[in-house]
């Protein structure tokens, strides 16, 4: 019972975090998705590359490059 629950609980928030993933995709802009992964992950953003961050946000590394420079601009 208790593996049960346990399983049920860690399927259950990674469920919740791929519809809030979804969500954020569907009705986020650019700038907008990127302000948020930055703000809910400051320290990743720092250290992963950019283009895994691209390719995680479904971008092109050349795109995230443009939203990031027109963030810098703001």
């Amino acid at each position: 019972p208790k593996y049960e629950t346990y399983t049920r609980l860690q399927l259950t928030g990674a469920y919740i975090a791929m519809q809030r993933r979804l969500t954020s995709i569907i009705s986020l802009s650019l700038e907008e998705r990127y302000t948020y992964l930055n703000s809910i992950y400051p320290d990743i953003v720092q250290r992963v590359p950019q283009h895994m961050i691209a390719s995680y946000m479904g971008l092109t590394p050349e795109t995230l490059s443009r939203v990031r420079k027109r963030l810098m601009k703001k």
